[in-house]
């Protein structure tokens, strides 16, 4: 006699029945299903929205940190713009003159993100300080804003806030 005609007699005489169903086991199937659908959500969130990115290359720009400012430039923006086309290059031709003709810059509001598939324009006014005037700057700038990697880069052709 096989192994499965064995299990097949065993079985054959057996029910299931719901209301024997260990409590343990419906917790776990519970606490699985969740799991599952955390996961997913973690896995396709949506990236960050593009007010989001720009706010985060503002501030990269006016702390200082070019380097993470750079990073955010799209692999595009790198190789067809002379001022993106290194590190130092961008450093010399958008941190440093934002750092030496402001003291602050921060987006004040954004007016008009217009989404095309993975590219996005998106408008937003800018509050610049400066050290020689007392009344704040306000200026509209224009954005362009490609998904690379599921993550937004700029894309110029504007790189300056």
């Amino acid at each position: 006699m096989t192994i499965a005609a064995i299990i097949r007699r065993k079985m054959a005489n057996k029910k299931i029945n719901a209301a024997e169903t260990p409590i343990w086991f419906i917790i776990a199937s519970g606490a699985v299903a969740i799991l599952a659908v955390a996961a997913l959500y973690i896995l396709l969130k949506p990236d960050k929205t593009p007010e989001k990115f720009v706010n985060l290359y503002v501030k990269a720009i006016r702390e200082g940190k070019c380097d993470r400012a750079y990073a955010m430039l799209s692999y595009s923006a790198k190789k067809s713009m002379p001022e993106a086309s290194s590190l130092n290059r961008f450093a010399e031709s958008v941190c440093d003159r934002a750092a030496n003709d402001f003291t602050s810059i921060e987006v004040r509001k954004f007016t008009e993100v217009r989404l095309y598939g993975d590219d996005v324009s998106i408008d937003f006014v800018v509050h610049y300080i400066l050290d020689w005037n007392a009344r704040p700057i306000e200026r509209s700038r224009t954005f362009e804003l490609r998904r690379e990697g599921g993550k937004w880069k700029l894309s110029g052709p504007e790189l300056v806030p």
